[in-house]
């Protein structure tokens, strides 16, 4: 993961790639998601295009999950 650095008051809008692991999750626990982040939204897109910078690749027990995080 890159190193960003953010202040406490920052806030951020976190975007996942869309996976069907992740579309339940995501539905009941965007919300939790979100405040434990101090996030503005919690949104998802289809698929990040080829080469998009930014992107974030997590291993969350064994699924990839694949983020952008933006700075509001």
């Amino acid at each position: 993961m890159g190193t960003n650095y953010y202040a406490i008051t920052d806030r951020i809008t976190l975007t996942f790639e869309e996976s069907a692991e992740l579309e339940g999750v995501l539905e009941q626990f965007s919300g939790y998601i979100a405040s434990q982040v101090l996030a503005t939204a919690v949104t998802t897109v289809p698929a990040f295009k080829a080469g998009a910078t930014g992107v974030e690749v997590l291993d969350i027990d064994g699924m990839e999950v694949r983020l952008t995080i933006e700075q509001n």
